[in-house]
């Protein structure tokens, strides 16, 4: 078996190589095995890199739907494979904790090792023996006092704040984060910040989330914003701060991972209530903000309008529960100052994006309609009628909806053609009022054609998920809560049933589906009544800000002349949907003016016929912003060459085509040598690389054992050719931080690693492996690598992980750092140490063919070198050769110990390990047991020079090794593998 246990060994060594780490992730239940991790290279390269560098403290600030939870967790089970990490803590947003959660599982961790932190078992973070790894909470539960003083005096040993860009300066969440990373204990922690969006427009906010990253920055400049400068930021490029691109992936990968992406506005022909309707609602709300719009904050007047402006033209059924709690609210009156403390919390609804929102968990309805009902004291009695016959109108307009019977013809002509659509909504009162008419259908699609999900159904979003990607369910209406909550690249339709007002939150909608994954191009369609209100939103909005085109001469009917794309924009993964390309909604600064953007501002805008002038404004801020950003390299731009480049130096490879043909063809190996027929049949030519692993790694975990020798001869590489295993590692000051095998060829004195290292493996294997016998001096094979050989070979090495390791020393070295920081210079120093683990010598797979003369003199000079190891070793050999009659070739005997030896010595030219014997010397072995030996000597020359010649040799030959009968006149005997 110690084929097998050598093949056990060297996977062990290779576990940890940067493209099978992902695929070695087993998922820890069957649901997770439909869908397990498959790494891209962009994810590959990011990990590669981080595997040398300690502590690991990055930003992450891929694009949405590039995977930055994958590249999380993948570094988290590196590190805690390592025996590195045993407590983490992971921040976010409440929405994503579920999903957290879910994708620690799919990425090999155990249910027990993972814990949300709530309310109820906060207080179990007090124990000393904290059991589970992963610790996943809320970062608004967190944050608050009693809960933060609990989670700082943990001993955590890694951090990871996911939506990182919600940490604004100064906030709750800011105090907190600072607690755990910047401390004397937390600058030691490994930190992962993840965010799409780092910066915001907020000079002050971004560098505090580099600030949070290396404490050892001044304080005071990040304060004055000192180090907001080019050269700060470029050293920041590839050391703390990682930023990939859709476009990147693809020129990475050589193909279209990220298809095309397709916006379409949709106008929808009203009918005269809809008209009417619209006509009424956007009148009475703007004769309550003509005149009262305050500089300084929303007055309840203006948050009133803003709300009902948005819930309203939602859906009759919401407009029709929000106008009756405005009734409800003038009967009972609450008093305005009461109405003060609904302001931060309105602002938060009608600000950046659902993930921003503190300690909602819900959806948006109750809420707004609490707002909605405490506001209504700024409206009149007068105000009454015309509320009640809003109310009227629509009620009419429920009994023919224009919008949602465009939706329903829209939806039903996708799932014919086969497709998955997802509606999105932001209230689940539409949710509710759109369930009611889908109901209707599945008489023809059946009762299980379509599923819902939001705020109240947290709990079930895997279940929901799960039956989305299934067969019978093609359509998952949604509110904003699964916007962040669940990746459903499965569907390739999404339609807004409403205009949402921000970008961000139309990006994060569209991320659901337009991301790693997806298949087909993905085609977004947002509905607009053609009315004048939502005209000027989508004539204004939309095309203003996205980059859409003018598209009056293309308007053209969708579903008949009732339904017509009124405005269309394609991006690709080199072109985003904006304009102003990285446009975010939130506090942007430019030349020391600040400008706070949200929804509420463009609502209020819209109503008070300004809308067209503020989004010029915003536009001229954003595009500020931009160019700020660019000219001062804030984000890096990274070239896929530099990419290719360190996969070539890391994997051997631009692609991972290459790991998935050899494992499969090491796993048939494996398979055979084991003798699991089944499993190779069944799982090696159809498995995914996931199974192929498990199988190769379960199998192997059987073997058990110690390697005795590490020398062994193959026939699966040239003869006389050999191979020496290294393992590499790599040590950051007196820290081993990383490890990897390598083969050194040493015939053409190159390094070989990644898939190569796979190849090479599957060639060893692939012939018969024999260990050294232990009866064998192991000196003659030993290590033959002189000191310049093998400093050569660190040398190559060293260049393999530069990129990485000097990126971070450059950082290090070159950026600020203040006074007092213990930026100690082990950080700087990488060491590389070569251990010795094996070698592998080829020999020939058949017998040579000589002349006989030259045959003899082959023989002679072997029976010369037994001879001097015999007496070498004490033993006193009769040079006397053996008569014919005999049926060996030397007698030996020990004087001091008695031992006798009859000795079979069989040479060869070339590197055969194998002794032909006639019938009657076999017989002879066998009946001589333990004193009869085989030498083989092999590697002579055909002149009989025995300096290069190398020998094993074999106690009680005909039991210990292989037999081969051959013709029945032949007796081969070969070394057990």
């Amino acid at each position: 078996m110690s084929e097998a246990l050598l093949l056990k060994n060297i996977i062990q060594l290779f576990s940890f190589d940067p493209v099978l780490f992902f695929y070695n992730l087993k998922p820890t239940s069957a649901e997770y095995l439909k869908r397990p991790i498959k790494p891209y290279l962009h994810q590959v390269d990011l990990f590669s890199r981080l595997q040398l560098v300690r502590p690991i403290r990055v930003l992450i600030a891929d694009e949405i739907g590039l995977g930055k939870t994958v590249e999380t967790i993948c570094i988290l089970r590196y590190l805690e494979l390592r025996g590195e990490i045993r407590k983490i803590l992971i921040l976010t947003p409440k929405i994503l904790v579920n999903q957290w959660i879910d994708e620690l599982r799919r990425g090999g961790v155990r249910y027990s090792d993972i814990e949300e932190i709530r309310n109820t078992n906060i207080g179990r973070l007090t124990r000393k023996n904290l059991k589970p790894f992963y610790f996943v909470v809320s970062i608004d539960l967190a944050k608050r006092k009693e809960h933060m003083e609990i989670i700082r005096e943990v001993e955590w040993d890694g951090i990871v704040v996911d939506e990182a860009h919600n940490v604004g300066y100064n906030t709750q969440r800011w105090h907190l984060v600072r607690e755990l990373v910047c401390s004397e204990k937390g600058r030691k922690r490994h930190l992962l910040f993840l965010s799409a969006t780092p910066h915001r427009g907020n000079i002050l906010d971004y560098l505090y989330r580099l600030y949070f990253i290396d404490p050892s920055l001044p304080e005071e400049k990040i304060k004055r914003k000192e180090l907001d400068r080019r050269d700060f930021y470029m050293l920041t490029h590839n050391s703390i701060l990682y930023r990939r691109t859709k476009e990147l992936v693809n020129e990475v990968e050589g193909k279209k991972i990220f298809t095309n992406c397709n916006f379409y506005a949709l106008a929808v022909q009203p009918t005269k209530d809809e008209m009417e309707f619209s006509h009424r609602l956007v009148n009475f709300l703007q004769d309550k903000v003509s005149s009262i719009y305050d500089e300084e904050g929303p007055s309840p007047e203006a948050l009133l309008a803003a709300l009902v402006r948005k819930r309203v033209s939602s859906s009759p059924d919401a407009a029709i529960k929000t106008l009756t709690h405005i009734l409800q609210g003038l009967s009972e009156r609450v008093h305005e100052k009461e109405v003060v403390l609904f302001e931060e919390e309105t602002e938060s609804i009608l600000g950046i994006d659902y993930g921003e929102m503190e300690d909602i968990e819900e959806d948006l309805d109750e809420v707004v309609e609490k707002i909605v009902k405490s506001c209504a004291n700024v409206l009149s009695k007068s105000d009454e009628r015309q509320i009640k016959t809003l109310i009227k109108f629509a009620k009419n307009i429920k009994r023919d909806d224009s919008k949602l019977n465009a939706v329903v013809r829209l939806v039903d002509a996708f799932i014919r053609k086969g497709k998955k659509v997802i509606i999105f909504t932001e209230y689940r009162d539409t949710l509710e009022y759109l369930r009611s008419r889908f109901e209707k259908l599945a008489e023809k699609y059946g009762q299980e054609f379509f599923e819902t999900i939001s705020g109240k159904d947290k709990d079930r979003f895997q279940d929901v998920k799960e039956r989305f990607e299934g067969e019978e369910c093609n359509l998952l209406i949604a509110t904003d809560v699964a916007s962040e909550g669940l990746n459903l690249q499965v569907a390739s339709i999404l339609i807004n049933y409403e205009a949402p007002w921000s970008p961000v939150k139309l990006e994060q909608r569209i991320g659901r589906v337009w991301r790693l994954g997806q298949k087909e191009d993905v085609n977004i369609y947002t509905a607009f009544m053609g009315t004048a209100s939502d005209v000027d939103v989508m004539k204004n909005l939309y095309t203003k800000i996205m980059a859409m085109k003018d598209a009056l001469s293309e308007v053209k009917p969708l579903l008949g002349e009732k339904v017509q794309i009124a405005y269309r924009a394609t991006a690709t993964a080199s072109e985003g949907f904006w304009k102003t390309r990285g446009v975010e909604f939130t506090e942007v600064e430019v030349e020391g003016k600040k400008e706070k953007i949200n929804e509420f501002k463009l609502v209020l805008a819209s109503l008070k016929g300004t809308l067209s002038r503020y989004v010029e404004s915003l536009l001229y801020l954003l595009s500020q912003i931009n160019r700020e950003l660019l000219v001062k390299s804030v984000y890096p731009y990274v070239k896929a060459e530099e990419i290719r480049g360190n996969l070539l130096r890391r994997i051997s490879d631009v692609s991972a085509e290459k790991y998935e043909s050899y494992s499969r063809r090491l796993c048939e190996i494996i398979c055979d040598k084991l003798g699991m027929e089944r499993q190779k049949k069944d799982l090696c030519p159809r498995g995914s690389l996931q199974e192929i692993w498990e199988l190769i790694k379960g199998g192997l975990e059987k073997v058990e054992g110690k390697l005795r020798t590490n020398v062994f001869f193959t026939s699966g590489i040239k003869p006389g050719n050999i191979l020496y295993l290294f393992l590499v590692e790599v040590r950051q000051g007196k820290t081993s931080i990383f490890e990897e095998p390598i083969l050194y060829d040493k015939s053409e004195e190159r390094i070989i690693y990644g898939a190569d290292f796979i190849k090479y493996v599957v060639s060893i294997f692939e012939g018969s492996v024999i260990s050294c016998p232990p009866e064998t001096e192991n000196q003659q094979f030993s290590f033959e690598i002189g000191i310049g050989e093998k400093a050569k070979i660190e040398r190559k090495c060293k260049e393999r992980y530069s990129d990485s390791i000097e990126r971070f020393r450059e950082y290090l070295l070159k950026g600020p750092r203040s006074e007092h920081a213990k930026m100690g210079s082990l950080l700087c120093e990488h060491n590389l140490n070569l251990k010795d683990i094996a070698i592998f010598i080829g020999m020939e797979k058949e017998p040579e063919t000589i002349p006989d003369e030259v045959k003899r003199k082959v023989e002679s000079a072997a029976m010369k070198l037994v001879i001097q190891i015999e007496e070498k070793e004490g033993r006193r050999p009769d040079k006397t050769p053996a008569e014919k009659n005999e049926h060996y070739d030397i007698y030996s005997y020990d004087p001091k110990t008695g031992e006798e030896r009859f000795i079979e010595v069989k040479g060869h030219a070339g590197m055969q390990v194998l002794a032909e014997l006639t019938p009657p010397e076999f017989e002879f072995g066998r009946q001589k047991k333990d004193k009869y030996w085989v030498y083989i000597v092999f590697n002579l020359t055909t002149a009989g020079d025995i300096a290069g010649a190398k020998y094993l040799r074999f106690k009680d030959a005909t039991n210990t090794m292989n037999v081969i009968i051959k013709d029945k006149k032949r007796y081969v005997l070969v070394p057990k593998s």
